[in-house]
């Protein structure tokens, strides 16, 4: 695609390509390009007449040029570089939050919007690995030169293997899968089958080969598989939860209070992958110079060289500062959430206990009292948005 046409045209243009080149580099001495130019060399403290050494010294012999004097400090400070990373991080934050949903436009295209959701996340979390990297380099792009373009290809690749088969073999073959098809699924599913079917047809009308119609199927019987394994989870925690209400008080459990803090499930998964990240950069500024891996029987396994270690270095670095951004995102929004809650609760708690800001009433000071009896339990009761709803109960 040219600056003249943006039709895609099955052969490229080579006079139109080298016309459009000659048309950047003349573009040199614009504003445009004198500002991106700029903005490179701020975030990397790049300026005429740098040293080694980082210090000022004169190339002519000539002391008088140099400010405020010979061997003075040039110091190089990435401060616009730390700003750039730091919003970069949130970026890829609110990248890695987005939600793939498709939504019909009609009553009856639910189902298959539904289906069409599923197939779009696979084919971004699954086929696309190479997504993050590219979205974080593109993050970097549009902070440092104010524009950014990403573009997205597909390889397609053709395999035709030669292999040699019998009508014996393929009998045989076709009698096994019809066996094993029976001993899983003795009762097909009806809906199973009407996925597939539906997600087949929506992945021939975005123009996929008939030859890839068998991985597809499985692809899409997966999909299902996940969803089914999902919803039995969500009705097993839910059977979990109606036993305990349902169970008498006396027949409740009786443990042993245990005071500690409490971490926010989604904070506690931050905190792990934080901690590993910072025990790898741990190991490689302990092991500049190489490392080699051991295995769980304590033989040797892969080894890194230093440059190895450095690009594993860098990577990690920027996925440390975008998990501290995403937890600093997340904290913010789980207080926000229990300060809502809090609120909402002392409020009913207040129309429902009239007595509960009363402290010389009755009720007030007979369940203070249950508090007091309960330990180190009581603090994490206070720390509960439904704190107040707790005492008046």
């Amino acid at each position: 695609m040219t600056r003249h046409s943006e039709a895609a045209t099955p052969e490229p243009d080579l006079s139109e390509i080298a016309e459009d080149w000659r048309w950047c580099v003349d573009q040199r001495d614009s504003r445009v390009y004198t500002r991106i130019k700029n903005n490179i060399n701020r975030r990397t403290c790049w300026w005429p007449g740098q040293t080694d050494d980082g210090r000022r010294w004169s190339k002519r012999g000539n002391d008088k040029d140099v400010f405020p004097w010979p061997g003075a400090a040039d110091t190089r400070v990435h401060l616009v570089d730390l700003y750039v990373k730091s919003d970069a991080a949130m970026l890829m934050t609110v990248w890695r939050r987005n939600k793939i949903v498709v939504q019909g436009t009609e009553v009856d295209d639910s189902r298959r919007a539904s289906k069409m959701t599923q197939l779009l996340r696979w084919l971004r979390y699954t086929q696309m690995r190479e997504y993050p990297s590219e979205s974080r380099l593109l993050a970097n792009y549009f902070l440092e030169r104010g524009a950014a373009v990403q573009g997205l290809w597909w390889t397609t690749e053709t395999e035709s293997p030669e292999s040699q088969a019998t009508l014996e073999q393929d009998g045989q073959a076709q009698e096994t899968e019809t066996s094993q098809g029976q001993a899983t699924d003795p009762e097909p599913s009806t809906a199973g089958s009407s996925l597939d079917q539906e997600i087949l047809a929506a992945i021939r009308e975005a123009g996929a080969a008939p030859d890839r119609a068998t991985a597809i199927a499985k692809m899409a019987k997966r999909i299902q598989g996940l969803v089914d394994d999902r919803d039995a989870e969500r009705n097993r925690r839910l059977e979990l939860e109606r036993a305990g209400q349902a169970k008498p008080q006396g027949q409740q459990d009786s443990a042993p209070a245990q005071a500690g803090p409490i971490v926010h499930p989604k904070l506690a998964t931050l905190d792990a992958e934080i901690q590993t990240i910072q025990a790898g950069l741990r190991t490689i500024r302990a092991n500049r110079d190489g490392y080699t891996a051991k295995n769980e029987d304590g033989s040797d396994g892969r080894s890194f060289t230093a440059d190895e270690l450095e690009e594993i270095r860098v990577e990690n670095e920027a996925r440390l500062a975008e998990l501290s951004a995403e937890r600093r995102m997340t904290q913010r929004e789980i207080e926000q959430e229990e300060q809502t809650q809090r609120e909402t609760a002392t409020a009913e708690a207040q129309r429902q206990y009239p007595w509960i800001n009363q402290r010389d009433s009755q009720e007030y000071q007979l369940a203070i009292s249950e508090l007091r009896q309960l330990g180190p339990v009581a603090q994490q009761l206070k720390n509960s948005p439904q704190f107040a709803l707790i005492v008046g109960r």
